[in-house]
């Protein structure tokens, strides 16, 4: 009978220490899962982000190339915003950017380069930068555009 009564005693409930160690296991679980999250979110935006960048870089490229050759061409910069798909605004060279916008791109002055396929050649360069912070997105990215 005393045997019975020890065997149902043990075996009756949980003891604190099982109890602390599911807790413990749940806590590390579900920290884990709160870090995947975040990282995902912040993934996110980075994708979004550099996605609106690689878009603007490109319309920045179009526009060189569709302009006719100008020696004297002033420098410029063009704000964009990386949702709304809105179209991009205009600003004075380095200035700031209306609300909602999220990138800069700065287009500097053409610079005169050597060739000797061609007479005269421009050196365009675009550096991108995010709005409002201006912080640089990447490397600048440069093209050459001749006069033939």
């Amino acid at each position: 009978m005393e045997r019975r009564s020890r065997r149902r005693r043990a075996q009756a409930g949980t003891t604190l220490v099982e109890l602390l160690v599911a807790t413990v296991i749940m806590g590390l679980a579900l920290a884990i899962l709160i870090g995947l999250f975040s990282t995902g979110a912040v993934d996110s935006i980075l994708a979004s982000r550099d996605g609106a960048a690689q878009a603007a870089s490109e319309y920045e490229l179009d526009k060189i190339a569709s302009q006719p050759f100008d020696p004297s061409h002033p420098a410029y910069s063009d704000c964009f915003a990386s949702a709304g798909g809105t179209a991009p605004v205009g600003v004075a060279y380095q200035g700031g950017c209306p609300s909602g916008s999220t990138i800069r791109a700065d287009v500097n002055a053409p610079a005169a380069c050597s060739s000797q396929t061609f007479q005269t050649c421009q050196q365009w360069t675009i550096v991108l930068n995010s709005w409002p912070a201006a912080a640089p997105i990447g490397k600048p990215v440069s093209t050459y555009k001749a006069n033939q």
